[in-house]
């Protein structure tokens, strides 16, 4: 029996009721406490995902372009740029947007094509060179076993027409080894020598040989400084 006093289990039971509004509608469902918020990164420094991936923010910055005007390119000491032909290069590079560093990339590629392609040109004289002896040596009119003969009546033509400058741009190129400038020193040799017919001048029937005739003028000089 109770005595009148309240018990634990009837002060339980009157809790909720005593919650519930007076007009009979549902109770009200307190808010959720807001997440605290995240503190927000310090400008310039990048953000990072729970994973530890960076985000957009930590991105490269974007190349640097084509300066105003660019500084001088440099190049090996042996090497001289043409002035029309680098002025055509920065330009183009500008337009590419090139900057220095770059522009400098691109002319060192550039160069190096260049004495490429000069090693390749020499290479190719040097074989054309052999090539052309070897051609001499065996040609039926000029080589053989009467090249060693023939080639003294070459020297002969050789220093008595040609030049010094001529003499030596057959010598440095190789064309000196070519048949036909052999055949043709040879004629010339041939012409002059000392055993063959002298031809007189209709015109005045002085006996003139044949290297006055087929040079007068070179010959009437040699004459008057003798």
């Amino acid at each position: 029996m109770s005595d009148g006093t309240p018990t634990p289990e009837a002060d339980a039971a009157a809790a909720p009721a005593a919650a519930a509004p007076a007009d009979g509608s549902s109770p009200a469902i307190p808010a959720t406490p807001a997440a605290p918020a995240t503190e927000a990164a310090p400008e310039g420094e990048a953000a990072t995902k729970d994973d530890g991936a960076t985000t957009e923010a930590d991105a490269p910055a974007e190349p640097q372009g084509a300066p105003e005007a660019y500084a001088a390119f440099t190049v090996p000491d042996d090497v001289e740029l043409d002035a029309d032909l680098t002025t055509e290069f920065s330009g183009l590079a500008k337009e590419l947007n090139l900057p220095q560093d770059k522009a400098q990339s691109v002319l060192n590629l550039g160069l190096k094509l260049v004495e490429k392609a000069n090693e390749q040109h020499l290479a190719q004289l040097e074989t054309a060179k052999a090539q052309w002896l070897e051609q001499s040596k065996a040609d039926p009119e000029i080589g053989g076993a009467k090249l060693t003969e023939n080639l003294v009546v070459v020297d002969k033509a050789k220093a008595t027409f040609a030049t010094p400058a001529l003499t030596a741009l057959l010598n440095d190129s190789g064309l000196g080894n070519h048949p036909e400038v052999i055949r043709m020193f040879l004629k010339v040799g041939q012409a002059i020598s000392e055993d063959r017919l002298v031809v007189g001048d209709a015109a005045t029937g002085d006996k003139l040989t044949a290297e006055e005739r087929m040079y007068p003028t070179q010959a009437r000089n040699k004459n008057k400084a003798a």
